[in-house]
């Protein structure tokens, strides 16, 4: 990875940024449409039902994201950036910085439940990848909302195993340093978030959600008591259901425990 953002620094990284009459253009088109770029605060939608059938749907994201923002965010080393994951409407679903970074998202409206559909707060990074169904990168002032207008965002949609776009994940950031090492950690993260919805589909078939969540999570290669925390469950909880999944599996231990099910997804 390290080799591509080398070769990454190599190369101007203006190709993902918006092209300038056109951020201008959708901005008038925001104007017109009625929006308010002095808006304090991003609107928020009912959050249950929406975020609700996300999850429903693709749980093993929002579990992987909560585990994959934390890495990379520590890789980067910059507290100053954000990661938000979305779904294909543009309503945040998760998103993880440092607790300062938190709270100016706090001050923002930007939590669970906002909404950063073009309909709702204009041209941004993610409504514009959503749209586009690409990449794309926008600096402060192609922002519709002043709150956007001192960072820089990169986005990239998500998709599905047949093409369809489930969703979209951000890095916002200050300033321009490290650009291009978010770049590839944020194209990564989609990728990765796209390889685990297949094969979430295909080897934890005969799974509940919660037994997806916790032996995604081993295999990760977190502990019990790591998955109970990721999840805000008690570590009985978790040693239980291992407990019978390791019974009905006919196995000794999760790492074995782990093996068959990717191996043998219809073993019972």
């Amino acid at each position: 990875m390290w080799h591509e953002i080398n070769t990454l620094n190599k190369k101007p990284n203006h190709r993902y940024f918006l092209d300038e009459t056109r951020a201008s253009l959708l901005k008038r088109a925001s104007l017109e449409n009625g929006l308010n770029p002095d808006m304090p605060r991003l609107r928020s939608i009912y959050p249950g039902e929406s975020i609700k059938s996300f999850i429903n749907q693709y749980e093993c994201l929002h579990i992987e994201s909560l585990d994959l923002f934390s890495q990379i965010h520590k890789k980067l080393d910059d507290p100053k950036c954000v990661f938000i994951l979305t779904d294909a409407m543009g309503t945040v679903v998760e998103l993880f910085s440092s607790p300062a970074v938190m709270e100016q998202c706090r001050m923002r409206g930007l939590s669970r439940g906002a909404t950063l559909s073009y309909m709702s707060c204009g041209v941004n990074a993610v409504s514009q990848a959503i749209h586009d169904k690409q990449a794309v990168a926008m600096k402060g002032r192609q922002h519709f909302l002043g709150i956007f207008q001192n960072w820089i965002c990169f986005a990239v949609p998500i998709f599905g195993p047949k093409g369809e776009l489930v969703g979209c994940v951000d890095c916002s950031m200050g300033e321009e340093t490290y650009l291009n090492e978010k770049i590839i950690f944020t194209k990564r993260l989609a990728e990765e978030f796209s390889r685990v919805i297949l094969e979430v589909r295909s080897a934890y078939i005969n799974l509940t959600v919660r037994q997806q969540q916790i032996i995604r999570l081993l295999e990760r290669g977190r502990s019990s008591k790591e998955v109970a925390a990721i999840l805000s469950i008690n570590p009985r909880t978790v040693e239980t259901t291992l407990r019978r999944m390791r019974f009905r599996y006919r196995v000794k231990s999760n790492i074995e425990l782990v093996i068959k099910i990717m191996k043998d997804p219809s073993n019972n």
